[in-house]
């Protein structure tokens, strides 16, 4: 089912996400999130952007030459948490859940993420959208990595602190 995406100051943004082990929900939180995702054109979701209070978020990456957007590659994580990280590199990024901004914030390359029920790696683009989304999940959102806010253009442009990244992200890192 496709559902509205929360968008800031919503508090449930700002919460950490409790794991989950029910079966039923992992696969209705799922769905939804995938329906929204193609609904919305978005690379990723997390179950707290539609209003669900768990440990779930999805990443998607358009096939080369897809004709359609039901044929993007898709990755459930439940429960996931990153297990290792390599390599630096900016990424421009925007959320739906902060409608009309932009932040340049310094990403992993490669990273590694231990779910319930597998271990991924994602590279690139997908390292990127699984970190966005992972950090959904602990209530990080791309607003916590800014310095200061622009308007250009009448658009909003957040410029970076790259020495300031989120605190639940600097103790991740520190305990690998």
């Amino acid at each position: 089912m496709i559902r509205d995406i929360i968008q800031e100051p919503d508090p449930i943004l700002r919460r950490q996400m409790p794991d989950v082990t029910n079966q039923k929900k992992i696969l209705q939180v799922l769905k939804d999130l995938k329906d929204t995702m193609r609904d919305s054109g978005a690379a990723g979701f997390a179950a707290n952007q539609i209003g669900e209070e768990v440990n779930i978020c999805i990443v998607g990456a358009r096939q080369t030459g897809a004709a359609s957007d039901k044929t993007r590659k898709i990755w459930p994580l439940v429960n996931p948490k990153i297990v290792f990280f390599a390599g630096l590199q900016l990424s421009s990024e925007g959320c739906f859940s902060i409608p009309g901004y932009i932040a340049i914030i310094p990403r992993s390359v490669t990273i590694k993420v231990a779910c319930i029920d597998k271990l991924y790696e994602f590279t690139g683009v997908e390292a990127w959208i699984a970190q966005h989304e992972i950090e959904h999940l602990r209530g990080v959102l791309i607003r916590d990595y800014v310095e200061n806010t622009h308007d250009r253009k009448g658009g909003r442009l957040i410029s970076t602190n790259f020495n300031n990244r989120p605190l639940i992200y600097r103790e991740e890192r520190a305990k690998l």
